[in-house]
């Protein structure tokens, strides 16, 4: 609870005439104490209501008339008395001279008080009047403040997976498609580790790679056809470390991207690098992941057959030759992904041999 001089000073506070430490203290003290903070705020409330009343202008006559009308209430209430002696004659009038003495300064605190009144009808009357009253500031001690809540903000790795995505499923518009994306990463990494985490991390079946699938036969050959014709024009090509082809359900696929984003560190690089079309007759043509000998798990609830599965084999990288592409440039990743217009996106990964 805020004292008499503590009222004071925020008081004084409000009129700017606190300086130096006294200013430095009574902040600290607003600062901290919700007493202060509620005291002060209806301080200002007050300074501004009275700044809002009009001009009152009292009539010329208004203080003698009030001090006529107090003068006339006394003399009726002066009880009647019989006719003293001379001696009480002389005690009475001693005592009237001095009671008109001090009778004076009674006088004007009464008119004092009639103006008081005056200016508190006033205000009363202005506040039930016309004029809109203003709304306090409350300060409730009892509520503690509760700071806004931050929304993280999303990291690099994220809103590139993110327009990765957006990318492939704008890309692959037809069951027959396949995305090839290109993973860079720093010299020396070994080119396998990422990806067997990465394929750990999300639970995908993998495939023996003794067991050869028509699919990962096509995408492979597709791939070569399209980078041999980008070689005999003049591209210079790199090694591949690792390829992998992996077929995902189209609501897997952020997720997924970002989680190969983390896996190869902020020093690597992931892009989309071309689309392929697969012959007619394979457009149908998936990856079928029985109990051979050296395959993965399926995601947990997901039979060997379930469509929904995320399924990859890999493919000997030594049959392919990378054609050299221009480093990804910077894309802004979309709030919201576009729909999917197949139920599964083929995905083919290559990883480039950073050792050679």
């Amino acid at each position: 609870m805020t004292d008499y001089r503590t009222s004071e000073r925020l008081s004084a506070y409000l009129d700017g005439e606190l300086v130096g430490e006294e200013h430095a203290e009574i902040e600290q003290l607003i600062a901290v104490d919700s007493d202060a903070q509620l005291l002060l705020a209806e301080l200002r409330q007050t300074k501004a209501l009275v700044q809002s009343l009009p001009a009152q202008k009292l009539p010329t006559q208004f203080a003698a008339g009030v001090l006529a009308r107090i003068a006339a209430q006394q003399s009726v209430a002066q009880p009647l008395s019989s006719k003293p002696s001379s001696a009480a004659s002389s005690k009475v009038a001693k005592a009237e001279r001095d009671t008109a003495a001090s009778r004076k300064p009674l006088w004007i605190a009464a008119a004092s008080l009639a103006a008081v009144l005056l200016v508190a009808v006033t205000i009363r009357w202005t506040m039930s009047g016309p004029t809109e009253p203003i709304n306090p500031v409350v300060v409730d001690p009892e509520v503690p403040a509760v700071a806004p809540e931050l929304v993280p903000e999303e990291t690099p790795e994220a809103l590139s997976a993110r327009a990765l995505a957006a990318s492939v499923l704008g890309a692959i518009e037809a069951p027959g498609e396949v995305a090839v994306l290109r993973v860079k990463l720093p010299a020396g990494l070994n080119v396998s580790a990422p990806m067997d985490d990465w394929l750990a991390e999300q639970k995908v079946s993998v495939v023996d790679p003794s067991q050869v699938s028509p699919a990962t036969m096509a995408v492979s050959g597709a791939y070569r056809k399209n980078a041999q014709a980008q070689i005999a024009g003049g591209t210079a090509a790199k090694s591949a470390g690792e390829a992998v082809y992996v077929e995902l359900p189209a609501d897997m696929i952020e997720q997924a991207l970002a989680s190969l984003h983390s896996q190869i560190g902020s020093a690597g690089d992931v892009q989309f690098e071309t689309k392929l079309a697969l012959d007619e007759q394979l457009v149908t043509s998936r990856l079928e992941t029985g109990e051979g000998e050296g395959e993965s798990p399926a995601r947990p609830g997901a039979s060997a057959a379930d469509d929904s599965a995320a399924k990859a084999q890999r493919i000997n990288p030594r049959i392919l030759r990378l054609p050299e592409v221009a480093p990804s440039s910077t894309t802004d990743a979309p709030k919201q992904l576009p729909a999917a217009k197949v139920k599964t996106i083929r995905v083919l990964i290559l990883v480039e041999d950073n050792f050679r």
